[in-house]
């Protein structure tokens, strides 16, 4: 699940509809996987600028079903982030995924993307160590402009990111908040 951190959802969805619908979603999935026994690993993303998961783990929907709505509960305040890079957070969740599959999760996968704005990407973002870098997308530090524009086009250029998405075969569901 990837949920929108920008600063517009302080106008846009200052009540925290995404976190609602995120809650709903995995209640139901929680109770799909105790009836069924099917397995449904979550994690649980965040995005502006750059990609943060919420612990780097992966929980089970109906086992870590009261982990999984404390970690959604807390993205209700995360709402004062500059950019709504799309790039970067569909790249971090593809990235996410792909590690997961690869050590052994289910490759029946999903990405259930909360946002309510557009595009709009700075050319850096702080890395883990709070360094300043420049986006994978990018040759070199240009203004925001450029950014945004050049995120947009290698987002959707062919063997782009939602290609990339694509051809994984990770289904992917936008829901737009405004």
């Amino acid at each position: 699940i990837l949920l929108d951190e920008s600063g517009s959802l302080q106008q846009s969805d200052p009540s925290g509809a995404r976190v609602d619908a995120a809650k709903y979603l995995i209640k139901q999935w929680s109770a799909l996987s105790v009836e069924s026994g099917v397995k449904i690993a979550i994690q649980t993303m965040g995005f502006s600028g750059s990609i943060a998961d919420a612990g780097g783990r992966w929980l089970d929907a109906g086992s870590d079903y009261p982990q999984l709505k404390d970690d959604l509960e807390a993205f209700r305040s995360r709402d004062s982030g500059q950019q709504t890079d799309y790039w970067m957070a569909l790249d971090g969740a593809r990235q996410a995924l792909a590690q997961r599959a690869q050590h052994g999760g289910s490759t029946c996968q999903a990405i259930l993307w909360f946002s309510d704005g557009k595009l709009d990407a700075f050319s850096t973002y702080a890395d883990a160590k709070g360094k300043d870098v420049v986006k994978p997308y990018l040759d070199d530090k240009t203004d925001n402009a450029a950014a945004t524009s050049a995120a947009a086009k290698d987002l959707c250029r062919k063997g782009g990111v939602a290609d990339q998405v694509r051809s994984s075969g990770i289904a992917t569901f936008a829901i737009g908040l405004a």
